[in-house]
């Protein structure tokens, strides 16, 4: 849930600023720690050496944590990790890889030198900070001791009890979403902050742009990714929100079209990352937004419900076609051309599905001709029926066919489906495309329609 009151500005100010680098209990500093942001924290080493005879050695590691959602133990991917002499003395500051392994360059003297590891729940993309102390949540390892000229091989694994490698993970947390955008389309989404646990109800803030997590969202993937959304558009924004879209709101309702832009954009994003049409959610039952479509009792239609705006954003991603009789959409898409209209449509500060569909046809369909080439057509089409399925029409008047022209094949097809209805059970030929004006009945209404319009040829 998107909120929009204030938090206290103490807080606000940490989130901005992306502070973060220390555990809960800071160690005292010394002259070669200093307070950095997340963005500033080195890759390679800071060393300072333990005397003038001393030789490189290399701690070679692999950290994994046990995911409190799967109980299973994983690869700490992504995690920051700081390397010190016993003395507190860093040595080197950077991050596990998405396997959970590093290497770090350490000085050690003939007599060898004993090091502690610290894993925190922090890098550049993500950071989970303690909501008690505004720091992030670090565990230690046991003392390692290192010899002159020694590749020291280690395995450590963090019990991760209260949950905080599980929100910050790769696997089932927060760097799942930023790892998908990453991998996917190649963007790299920088400073997203969580405050963990906190709450009792999931939202992001636009104020501070930070999320606030209750305790049992570990165990709920999508309803992190879901906040972690929130604050990707709002960066896409450029840290500018839509007007009337904050507030409380039915799923399943007509809100606004903003509204039902920034929630269904945030409900989507869980199932592209996932790739499952089920959004799972710790306060109510999971909602499958695959198979609804205009016959949905209890969901209102149109591009005003949060519900049918993540159903079309959905149904142009996935690659299973709803059942029949509302299996109209035939397009397996992906992510990438939805990420890449989604960028185009908040960076020029506009919203709505309506604005998602005018940039998608400008983008990526020949408008110097008529009628598209024959590859293009179907993609125009496949596209809107997509969308058409989560009973959103973006069609032209009277284009039956869906085929950008009004002619005879629409009069036929309307005219063949006349004095067909949808309820109470629908006729054998009912066809949700021949109800021109979407009142339940194929009639002289809808046969006038097409040809008023007879004739004309629409690009949408």
């Amino acid at each position: 849930m998107l909120g929009n009151k204030l938090r206290n500005w103490t807080i606000a100010a940490i989130c901005l600023l992306m502070l973060g680098t220390a555990c809960p209990h800071p160690a005292p500093k010394d002259s070669n720690t200093t307070s950095r942001s997340v963005q500033e924290f080195p890759s390679g080493n800071v060393i300072s050496p333990p005397s003038a005879m001393s030789s490189a050695s290399y701690l070679i590691g692999h950290f994994e944590y046990k995911n409190g959602q799967f109980d299973n133990w994983m690869p700490l991917a992504f995690a920051q990790v700081e390397v010190r002499y016993t003395n507190n003395t860093l040595i080197d500051r950077t991050y596990t890889d998405a396997y959970g392994n590093f290497t770090s360059a350490i000085d050690v003297p003939e007599s060898g030198a004993t090091v502690i590891c610290s894993a925190s729940t922090c890098s550049p993309r993500v950071t989970v900070l303690n909501p008690e102390t505004s720091y992030t949540y670090s565990a230690d390892t046991y003392p390692i001791f290192v010899e002159p000229n020694q590749n020291k091989t280690i395995t450590i694994q963090f019990r991760d009890d209260n949950k905080w490698f599980t929100v910050f993970s790769l696997h089932s947390g927060l760097n799942k979403g930023w790892y998908y955008i990453y991998n996917t389309v190649g963007s790299d989404v920088l400073n997203a902050t969580a405050f963990y646990p906190y709450g009792q109800i999931p939202e992001y803030l636009q104020e501070d742009r930070c999320m606030y997590l209750p305790v049992e969202t570990y165990d709920y993937s999508d309803e992190i990714l879901h906040e972690y959304a929130h604050y990707v558009m709002h960066r896409l924004y450029g840290w500018w929100w839509p007007p009337n879209a904050t507030g409380n709101y039915s799923i399943y309702a007509v809100v606004n079209q903003t509204m039902a832009w920034t929630e269904g954009w945030a409900y989507y994003f869980p199932l592209a990352v996932a790739a499952d049409r089920v959004y799972e959610a710790y306060y109510e039952s999971p909602i499958d937004f695959e198979n609804q479509s205009w016959a949905t009792s209890g969901w209102n239609d149109g591009d005003a419900v949060i519900g049918r705006v993540t159903g079309a954003l959905w149904d142009i991603y996935d690659s299973q076609n709803d059942t029949s009789p509302w299996n109209y959409e035939n397009l397996s898409d992906g992510f990438v051309r939805t990420w890449d209209t989604t960028s185009v449509v908040c960076s020029s500060g506009v919203y709505g599905l309506r604005m998602f569909w005018n940039l998608w046809n400008e983008t990526y369909y020949d408008h110097s001709q008529g009628l598209k080439p024959a590859a293009q057509l179907e993609d125009w089409t496949a596209t809107l029926l997509s969308i058409f399925q989560n009973s959103i029409d973006y069609r032209g008047q009277g284009d039956a066919e869906v085929d950008g022209v009004v002619d005879g094949s629409d009069n036929c097809i309307v005219a063949w489906r006349f004095g067909s209805w949808e309820e109470p059970q629908p006729s054998p030929r009912w066809d949700y495309l021949s109800d021109l004006n979407h009142d339940c009945v194929i009639d002289g209404a809808d046969l006038a329609i097409v040809r008023r319009h007879f004739g004309e040829s629409y690009d949408c």
